[in-house]
């Protein structure tokens, strides 16, 4: 890639950068459609450049400069998808707060969902949604919106019945530190959360042998793979140990009461 092309892309993920600032105060209130349909533009722009340069040479100058720009300990695609969930929210917020018609402003902001969740990214997006912090209008509203998308997420991503052939992945494929925290959060998607994973275990049967002759768990009818497997499963409990009190605690009642009804002891 030329200096000049680079220089170029640089100049735009500047301007990209304006537009986050923008967002993290009182201005993007005045963003209409337009506004909005123009920054998600952006930000697919720098999504798809970052992972063009990556393959390059220029991945180093790049990311020096991203760091010098955007003056963040995260990666440029966690800013990215952070930016689209605060961008995503406040037009959630609008739609379904303004809006005299509820049943046909419930269905545009499902359409919405179903679109961020089939991109790329997109389940991380809705979960920084759930965890975007809004002090600008009333509580009521803003938890009810938040339930909403809450509540979609659980019934359309966590179970995966009505979109499931879209391709949409599945949500508790997404970072464990994001599940975690939206768990601490939200006590309808900690205990979905709890019930995937004990789930998880229940398909799983002790077995005896390997290279080191010893026992270890594993999914019945041959079902372990890169995404779940025993040692992803405890990489799960582990990082919610890690959380809030109130999360652990529950976490470990829920271990014990599921140590005392198990005929396994070795």
């Amino acid at each position: 890639m030329s200096s000049v092309a680079l220089a170029d892309i640089l100049k735009n993920i500047y301007s990209f950068v304006q537009i986050l600032e923008g967002s993290r105060n009182d201005m993007v209130n005045s963003w209409d459609e337009s506004a909005l349909a123009n920054a998600f533009q952006w930000a697919r722009y720098c999504e798809q450049d970052c992972f063009q340069l990556s393959q390059t040479k220029a991945v180093g100058q790049m990311t020096s400069n991203l760091a010098s720009l955007v003056e963040k300990e995260d990666s440029g695609q966690s800013e990215l998808n952070r930016c689209q969930a605060r961008l995503l929210w406040r037009h959630i917020k609008t739609v379904l707060s303004s809006s005299y018609k509820k049943e046909r402003s419930e269905s545009y902001i499902t359409a919405k969902l179903v679109a961020t969740a089939c991109d790329q990214n997109g389940i991380e997006i809705l979960l920084h949604v759930l965890l975007t912090q809004d002090d600008t209008g009333q509580c009521t509203k803003i938890m009810e919106c938040k339930q909403f998308v809450l509540k979609w997420m659980l019934q359309n991503l966590a179970l995966r019945k009505s979109i499931q052939k879209k391709g949409v992945p599945d949500l508790w494929q997404a970072p464990k530190q994001f599940l975690v925290k939206v768990a601490a959060e939200y006590f309808s998607f900690f205990t979905a959360y709890i019930q995937f994973l004990v789930q998880l275990g229940s398909d799983m049967s002790l077995e005896y042998g390997g290279s080191g002759m010893e026992y270890t768990w594993r999914f019945m009818h041959g079902k372990d793979s890169k995404t779940f497997s025993y040692a992803i499963l405890l990489e799960h409990f582990a990082e919610l140990l890690k959380s809030d009190q109130h999360v652990t605690s529950a976490v470990v009642k829920t271990l014990e009461s599921l140590a005392l009804k198990s005929e396994v002891n070795i």
